[in-house]
């Protein structure tokens, strides 16, 4: 069976080298771009499970390169992997989408883990027609207004299908909300939701996740539907489910 493919994205020759002889002995297919322009060549050939990007590019940042992915792939999560080791750094990737973000020098061991951590958050399970599965999928979806959470998918989609582009961490907070509707959380209480998963963010992540899944569920920040300001205290879901 044919691994999990990963796209490195790295102006380093020598990091790309590395990268591609360790992960290739764990089973992934792996290939590598060493600027942004070699990377939009190879990503609609390539098709990556996982894309492992330098925050520096000869050519490009990978901020900017980040956002071009999010837009044209959007079940591709990135790792961002970066020399600068800043919180700022780290918030700025968070902020534009990064799944997760890595400082240089890494272990090799810490790297598979996020990888693996990240691949199995987006993988889709195959569904079957039998009756247990099918509980087991109503389980696994919130429907609210027009919206379905569907943690199988770690997305919300519309009625027609459409992807709301959530990524990972937006994801997890929103389920969170949204699996306590009217209940107050703090900040540090939905914090949580990323330490279990190994996620490492910083003091303003909670807001700025709010801010983004507001934007993208078309919420309004002055007359929330879906997600209140609980002031004193941090956020609350008020979409109500449908039954």
């Amino acid at each position: 069976m044919v691994g999990e493919k990963i796209l490195c994205i790295d102006d380093s020759i020598d990091i790309c080298d590395l990268l591609q002889l360790h992960l290739s002995e764990e089973g992934y297919v792996v290939d590598a771009a060493h600027n942004a322009t070699q990377a939009l060549e190879k990503l609609p050939a390539f098709l990556p499970d996982l894309v492992l990007l330098d925050v520096l590019l000869p050519d490009s940042d990978g901020l900017s390169l980040l956002r071009i992915i999010h837009e044209n792939y959007k079940n591709t999560p990135v790792i961002m992997i970066s020399g600068r080791g800043e919180d700022i750094d780290k918030i700025i990737g968070i902020e534009a989408g990064a799944d997760d973000y890595l400082t240089k020098p890494f272990n090799m061991r810490e790297l598979l883990a996020r990888i693996r951590m990240v691949l199995r958050r987006f993988k889709i399970n195959s569904d079957s027609n039998d009756e247990t599965n099918k509980i087991a999928d109503d389980k696994n979806k919130v429907t609210f207004d027009h919206w379905t959470l569907d943690r199988k998918q770690y997305q919300v989609f519309d009625e027609s299908g459409q992807s709301a582009n959530l990524t990972t961490n937006e994801f997890l907070l929103l389920d969170k909300l949204a699996s306590n509707p009217f209940q107050a959380f703090s900040r540090e209480q939905l914090f949580d939701v990323w330490r279990d998963q190994g996620i490492n963010l910083y003091d303003r992540a909670v807001d700025v996740q709010v801010t983004r899944i507001r934007s993208k569920l078309n919420d309004d920040p002055k007359q929330p539907k879906y997600i209140k300001t609980v002031h004193g205290i941090g956020y609350m879901f008020t979409g109500k489910p449908n039954s």
